[in-house]
């Protein structure tokens, strides 16, 4: 299980330290696809701590359910990571374009800066249409931050604008500076592009 990436999105969303080692179970088990384990475990966690936007944040994307994404909006209202999910979910599985842009257009308005994790504006511009500023964008991210995970998703962005070898390269690099969560990088439907390559076989299986 990759530990920097709970610690990462954990950090994001503020949540206090005392929570994680009961949440990270939550998580681990969500970032291993088991799902309904997943949800039974956030279920009894929200019991005891209601307002953890993480967790309301994982029970959300397990169920793909707007009203799920709704409650945690409602209490940390400028997290970029809420409006982007919801906002792919309106996209791709509810074929709602108004609204999905809508929600991305708030991601670019709270995300305006270059950070060491939790960047999403890059994917906005993408989803949004613009490439080209999506592509720079996470360039730019690498330039002042060259962690494994900006590695990782500058992958996701160069395989979701078809630039397959340059996105293999870059998480070649992921890897080697120590990038694990091999689980993620095989069901990344961002990386879908990338997948079947023999290179991708092989960093996989290394």
């Amino acid at each position: 299980m990759n530990k920097f990436l709970i610690f990462t999105v954990l950090m994001c969303l503020s949540i206090p330290l005392l929570a994680q080692s009961d949440q990270s179970e939550c998580v681990a088990a969500f970032e291993e696809k088991e799902y309904r384990t997943a949800f039974d475990c956030l279920n009894e966690y929200l019991e005891k701590q209601p307002d953890d936007v993480v967790a309301l944040y994982y029970r959300a994307r397990i169920w793909q359910v707007i009203e799920f994404y709704e409650e945690a909006i409602e209490l940390e209202d400028d997290d970029v990571r809420m409006y982007m999910e919801r906002g792919r979910l309106y996209r791709e599985k509810l074929n709602e374009p108004v609204l999905a842009e809508q929600d991305l257009r708030s991601v670019l308005d709270l995300d305006i800066g270059y950070r060491e994790s939790c960047n999403e504006r890059q994917f906005a511009l993408f989803f949004l249409g613009d490439v080209q500023k999506a592509v720079q964008w996470q360039n730019a991210i690498l330039n002042y931050f060259p962690t494994n995970w900006n590695y990782y998703n500058a992958a996701r962005i160069y395989s979701l604008s078809g630039r397959k070898q340059e996105a293999l390269a870059f998480l070649r690099m992921a890897l080697e500076k120590g990038f694990s969560n091999i689980s993620r990088m095989e069901n990344d439907g961002n990386l879908e592009t990338v997948r079947e390559l023999q290179g991708f076989v092989e960093l996989v299986n290394k």
